[in-house]
C-alpha cells in the first residue's frame, strides 16, 4: 500500500518504491506537491504517481476530460523527440488518461497516463514498460487503478 495525500493505491508484491537518487537516474520529472515512483525490476515496469494542488476554481470549471486532453497535449509536445504517438483516451470511472507509445534507448515503450481529480487538486498516475510486455500492462494497471481508495 502507498498512501499519496487522500489517496490509497495497492501494488502487487514485486513492486518496489525507488529512493531519490534512482528517480533521478530514470530522469523521471514530476512536478507535484507529492511523487512517489514505483518500480517492478522483473516486468520492467515503472509507476509514477504524483499530486498537485491546484486552484479550487480549476478543479470547479474545467472536466477532467479537459483537464486530460490539455495534459495529453503537453505530453506530446514533451515527448515529441521520442517518436510520441497517441493511441486512445481512456476511462476507467474514477480516472481517466490515454495511452501512447514511445521510443526510448532504441526500444519502442508504452505509457499509459490517468489523472483522478481530487478535493483540492489532482492526482497524475503514469504507467512505463515495453511495448512487448503490454499484456502485463492490462491486468497490473487494472489492479493498481481498481485499488485506488480515498
Amino acid at each position: 500500500m502507498v498512501r499519496l495525500n487522500e489517496l490509497t493505491f495497492a501494488f502487487p508484491e514485486g513492486f518496489r518504491l525507488l529512493n531519490e537518487d534512482e528517480i533521478k537516474e530514470l530522469h523521471i520529472n514530476e512536478t507535484g506537491d507529492e511523487n512517489i515512483v514505483m518500480k517492478d525490476d522483473d516486468r520492467h515496469m515503472l509507476v509514477s504517481l504524483s499530486y498537485q494542488k491546484v486552484n479550487p476554481l480549476f478543479l470547479a470549471v474545467l472536466s477532467l476530460k479537459e483537464i486530460v486532453e490539455k495534459n495529453e497535449t503537453q505530453t506530446a509536445d514533451l515527448m515529441r523527440r521520442f517518436a510520441y504517438h497517441k493511441e486512445a483516451y481512456l476511462n476507467t470511472g474514477k480516472a481517466q488518461g490515454f495511452d501512447y507509445t514511445y521510443e526510448a534507448g532504441g526500444k519502442k515503450m508504452y505509457g499509459a497516463s490517468y489523472i483522478i481529480k481530487g478535493k483540492k487538486g489532482l492526482y497524475h498516475i503514469h504507467f512505463y514498460l515495453r511495448d512487448e510486455e503490454r499484456d502485463l500492462y492490462e491486468r497490473l494497471t487494472e489492479e493498481i487503478m481498481a485499488s485506488a481508495q480515498a
